[in-house]
């Protein structure tokens, strides 16, 4: 606990922050060390920054330095059990689990808000929470300090429960059984956290429709089980969803680190997705950046998965998730696009900031099934009108089918004008998603057109692979990514720029689709991240994430046809040509109609 005087000197700092009135009150929320403060003010609660966080968090950190430098350096008694730990950690969650399980479950976290945030008066909360973590092949005490977290750092009038969704953990493992019994002897000490366990493991989204079933609260707020709520990152986000009901209130997301468990800064940014229709991050501009107000909410239009709060009536007006969605996988995309098209809205909320451990997952998903056919569910549910640009974009997703959707379909159906079309969503809420169109194709009568409140919108000249026509006379090659994917933004292990190749032709293969815009003149392919485009670099050819129109660049993305066959670089004034041996590089040379390596065709499938 803290002695008398912290509490004092934190108590003149709150205060001062604050700039307290005659008769203003203070409350403590959570425990005693690792809570904070709370003061009235007016028209509601104000959550001052803990200046004070920093250095706590600092000692905490020291802290565990020195008992690993006692119990796991080369020659302490336990250095065994720390590498088993460590290796069994790594192999089972990815993250080192020596660390994470002599760290104690409550520690001091930095207050990375805004310092605006602190003077922020937050109405009265008349709402209770459910918070649900949903725990598999999970560390005990990462998931046990996710939930000590949420108990150090939540007013109690607020938090209804600590949902613990254990999804199936198998009872034959040793490991399991001991960390069922250390949940429930700390469940034992904490008559706010319970646990429910489903018969089998059934996977993330399924896990989450249990939990949000099962919560009492009036709000649901899901997060992963290796998490550490921020100091207070709870009044923010109920503020938000009772302001608005249909709200779906997304914290700014810190890093904790998995090999150290350090804190970093998260960047607020905003959800978006390619026609992969996976999640990525957009970045947003100085210009925009410098516009905003650094706690005022940013609309995003695709939400990631892992942490959010929504009114359990509006999780369940727009009908959960869907069952059908297996193991993990579409599942935002879905919540996402159900949101939006049916009166809801998605926002980041800067004042309320969680730490997650960001680490490599792998999913093994029952026969039959794959993230590909969860979003072909989504697909043919909620973008049925769009969903050939999907499917021609990644041809082997349609290998996947897409099982039963009848219920999805009705439960939409049901809910009849309350619920909007995709056109609707791409016009009012993703107005620079990339869409390809086919000109005068019967399919695209009813779809969104080119325009300038569109301006990423644009028709095809042509599409397909693009084939090398008379270099190898055994088989064909194609412009081919090489399974590379451009990063949507820079990120450490991120590929930004890659040598632009052909490989033999195949007969149905997501990474030899192309475009070739009509507007815009570049030949584009549709990532998992975002869209990259066929670029100049002096007399190299390399693949790089697609320029905007107005954006600098641009023309070392632009190609024409010359004459019949032979592409047009109109940044070098100089020809695409393909090497005439492996690995069939491509670069920029004078323009020849007599060189076959200079010769290319598109050709649809």
């Amino acid at each position: 606990a803290l002695s008398d005087k912290m509490k004092f000197l934190h108590h003149i700092v709150v205060c001062a922050t604050l700039a307290v009135t005659a008769g203003q009150t203070c409350e403590w929320i959570g425990d005693s060390t690792y809570g904070y403060e709370q003061c009235s003010a007016s028209g509601g609660h104000r959550v001052a920054i803990v200046a004070e966080s920093e250095a706590a968090y600092e000692r905490d950190l020291k802290t565990l330095q020195a008992r690993l430098q006692a119990e796991c350096s080369p020659g302490s008694p336990t250095e065994k059990e720390c590498k088993e730990e460590k290796e069994t950690g790594m192999a089972l969650h990815k993250f080192d689990l020596s660390k994470s399980n002599r760290l104690p479950l409550s520690r001091a976290v930095p207050d990375r808000r805004p310092a605006v945030c602190g003077d922020i008066a937050y109405p009265e909360a008349k709402s209770t929470v459910s918070v649900v973590l949903v725990f598999y092949n999970e560390g005990t005490t990462t998931l046990l300090r996710t939930a000590q977290s949420v108990l150090d750092r939540t007013p109690s009038s607020m938090l209804e429960e600590v949902l613990l969704v254990d999804d199936g953990n198998p009872l034959d493992d040793a490991r399991v059984i001991q960390q069922l019994a250390d949940i429930r002897s700390y469940i034992a000490d904490h008559p706010k956290v319970r646990m429910i366990r489903l018969d089998q493991h059934e996977g993330l989204i399924v896990a989450k429709n249990k939990g949000g079933q099962a919560a009492t609260g009036d709000i649901v707020t899901f997060m992963d089980s290796h998490c550490e709520v921020g100091y207070g990152w709870i009044e923010p986000l109920v503020a938000a969803i009772e302001e608005d009901p249909k709200t779906v209130a997304v914290p700014l997301i810190d890093a904790v680190g998995w090999e150290n468990f350090d804190y970093s800064v998260g960047e607020l940014m905003r959800g978006i997705m390619s026609w992969s229709l996976y999640f990525t991050w957009q970045q947003l501009t100085p210009e925009q950046l410098a516009a905003r107000e650094p706690s005022s909410p940013l609309e995003i239009p695709i939400m990631p998965g892992g942490l959010f709060a929504i009114s359990r009536d509006f999780f369940e007006f727009i009908g959960w998730y869907d069952n059908g969605l297996k193991i993990w996988g579409g599942e935002n995309l879905e919540m996402s696009l159900k949101v939006w098209m049916c009166g809801g809205r998605i926002e980041i909320i800067p004042c309320s900031r969680i730490g997650h451990i960001f680490k490599a997952v792998s999913h093994k998903f029952p026969s039959g099934h794959s993230v590909w056919r969860n979003l072909n569910r989504v697909v043919e549910v909620w973008m049925p009108d769009y969903k050939h640009i999907y499917y021609d974009a990644f041809p082997d997703a349609k290998q996947w089918g897409f099982g039963d959707v009848s219920e999805q379909a009705a439960h939409r159906q049901q809910l009849g004008d309350q619920c909007r079309d995709f056109s609707w969503f791409i016009e009012n809420v993703f107005p620079d998603m990339f869409v390809p169109l086919k000109e005068d194709d019967p399919k695209n009568t009813a779809l969104v057109k080119p325009g300038e409140k569109l301006p990423r919108v644009d028709y095809y000249r042509r599409s397909g692979r693009v084939i090398a026509s008379n270099i190898k006379a055994s088989a064909s090659l194609c412009l081919d990514t090489q399974a590379q994917e451009i990063a949507s933004i820079p990120t450490a292990g991120g590929i930004l720029s890659h040598p632009a190749a052909m490989e033999l032709c195949t007969p149905v293969s997501d990474i030899q689709q192309w475009y070739h815009m009509k507007r815009t003149k570049q030949i584009v392919h549709i990532g998992l991240w975002t869209e990259f485009c066929l670029t100049g670099r002096g007399d190299s050819v390399v693949y790089e994430k697609c320029k905007r129109e107005g954006e600098s660049g641009l023309k070392s993305q632009q190609w024409s046809r010359k004459s019949p066959g032979v592409l047009y670089h109109k940044g070098s004034k100089k020809c695409l040509q393909v090497s005439k041996k492996a690995p069939y590089r491509l670069g920029l040379r004078k323009c020849s109609e007599t060189k076959d390596s200079q010769r290319f065709h598109f050709e649809v499938l």
